[in-house]
């Protein structure tokens, strides 16, 4: 007989993983919260369970994210559906909620660009309810994924397009707040081989990561109220090249906050005129 304890100690010892991935791995297959792992440490795990875990331990010691396997990813207070069509939401990137949360006004109109899963979108809908958001993606892989997200965690105030940035959004459509977690990475980063599994295009950008940031801080204007606010995520080592960016396309109040790490990760600006 194995129980979870003797699994989970057993694991702890012959396989790569850390005792937390250990752990998600048991949350996904039993569909339970921690609390209830840790009062049924007793329980037995069943040939079918063991086989699973088995399967999944060797595709997280060979790469596979988690949220992968899982087919899930937590993020802010939403329970996201992912897959390999889209990029794994981060827990930086929940600091621009944070952000939209303490700004003087709520935003009444909101759009996502670059959306994927809707992490950012959907937490923005759920904590604005009164607010209309707009997302979009060019991916429409990834536009299903967000929409299923929609439906799953009962948000109603969003609305998906498909659009390459702003392409795809009337010129006469302006919002109050703008956000993006655009792709970031220089094509040539020795990082992005641990990143395999991950759709390459929501995560390289030419001109050493910067191409999408400047194409968004360059039309952004044109889709912000008077006094909008813009807020994008970026590179550890990019806080300089967008704050230059972004003083340059005419923006005030630029501002770059960085994430728990201590590193440049949101930089927040607002339009000028």
């Amino acid at each position: 007989m194995v129980t979870i304890k003797s699994w989970l100690q057993d694991q702890h010892i012959n396989s790569k993983l850390k005792r937390f991935d250990l752990e998600l791995l048991l949350l996904g297959l039993l569909k339970v919260e921690r609390s209830w792992l840790f009062s049924h440490n007793d329980d037995s795990l069943t040939d079918t369970q063991l086989q699973q875990l088995s399967h999944w331990v060797k595709d997280a010691e060979n790469g596979k994210p988690i949220a992968y396997i899982l087919g899930y990813k937590t993020f802010w207070t939403l329970k996201l559906q992912v897959n390999q069509d889209t990029l794994i939401p981060r827990p930086e990137t929940e600091q621009i909620i944070e952000l939209a949360l303490a700004l003087p006004q709520s935003p009444k109109r909101i759009l996502d660009l670059g959306t994927g899963t809707g992490a950012i979108a959907l937490s923005l809908a759920k904590e604005f309810p009164t607010a209309e958001v707009l997302a979009c993606d060019f991916s429409e892989a990834a536009l299903r994924v967000a929409q299923t997200n929609a439906k799953n965690n009962l948000i109603n105030n969003i609305q998906f397009i498909s659009s390459d940035w702003f392409k795809g959004i009337n010129t006469n459509h302006t919002f109050d707040l703008i956000v993006s977690n655009p792709p970031y990475i220089d094509p040539n980063d020795e990082h992005l081989s641990d990143l395999t599994f991950e759709p390459i295009t929501a995560l390289t950008a030419e001109n050493k990561g910067l191409k999408d940031l400047e194409t968004i801080i360059s039309e952004a204007q044109n889709h912000l109220e008077f006094e909008g606010v813009l807020m994008l995520e970026h590179g550890y080592d990019q806080g300089m090249a967008v704050r230059t960016l972004l003083i340059e396309a005419g923006f005030k109040q630029v501002n770059t906050h960085q994430d728990l790490a201590g590193h440049d990760r949101i930089t927040v600006a607002q339009k000028n005129t």
